[in-house]
């Protein structure tokens, strides 16, 4: 089977403008695309490989079958249809604030980063937060990033903290809450003095409990999320 295509009645000039139409609106398509794939905006789906069909098939069967300036249109709204209904991770920032703890290394210090860049207002509470994480963060996140001397082990710290945040969200309250500060110690229990038993489960244990059990006042108006940051050696 083999399909001929006629375009005599389309001026060679036209073809070419067409043609140049078309690139244009798949270049566009095609960097949108891939701009929500590399800030993790969307997920491949279903969804996903209908924006590939729309993006290798639509452009030939728009350019040789409808033809002209109305198949440039059909092709341009495709793409736009095709993009809208692109499923999201996560949902729109808005003014939402969130509150995490640990934040001097590790997960902590790389998601008050990522809060950041997407545009929350994020309160980032550091075990000293003029040691060298604290330093990067101020230096390399924008002022919606707040830092805190949070030690979830003093209740000093945690009450100054729920002063501070309560000053900057008012009403709208506390989004998100992220409990990530934590210690780990490796080693047979006959070896492990207990005051580092102690200082474990004051840290990883009740300082979850403590932050959690302060800042629910602020989330109820919010309807926040909590996220309790744990590790596999929870279950060992």
């Amino acid at each position: 089977m083999s399909f001929i295509i006629d375009d005599t009645d389309i001026p060679e000039d036209d073809v070419i403008l067409f043609s140049i139409l078309y690139s244009c609106v798949t270049v566009v398509f095609a960097m949108a695309v891939l701009s929500k794939f590399l800030t993790n905006e969307f997920r491949f789906g279903f969804r996903s490989a209908l924006s590939l069909a729309v993006l290798f098939l639509g452009e030939p069967l728009c350019q040789f079958f409808v033809k002209g300036p109305i198949g440039v249109v059909c092709f341009a709204v495709g793409c736009l249809l095709v993009y809208s209904i692109l499923p999201a991770s996560h949902l729109p920032v808005g003014n939402k604030a969130v509150l995490i703890t640990g934040c001097d290394s590790g997960f902590g210090n790389a998601l008050v980063a990522k809060l950041d860049s997407i545009g929350m207002q994020v309160f980032a509470g550091c075990l000293d937060k003029d040691g060298p994480g604290a330093v990067s963060l101020r230096h390399s996140c924008s002022d919606r990033v707040h830092l805190l001397q949070l030690d979830v082990t003093k209740d000093e710290d945690i009450q100054a903290a729920v002063s501070i945040v309560q000053a900057h969200v008012g009403s709208e309250g506390l989004w998100g809450l992220v409990s990530n500060a934590g210690v780990c110690y490796i080693g047979e229990l006959e070896m492990i003095s207990e005051w580092i038993t102690r200082k474990v489960m004051d840290i990883n244990l009740f300082g979850a409990i403590k932050v959690t059990k302060s800042f629910l006042p602020l989330m109820r108006p919010a309807k926040g999320r909590i996220i309790i940051v744990s590790s596999v050696l929870g279950g060992f």
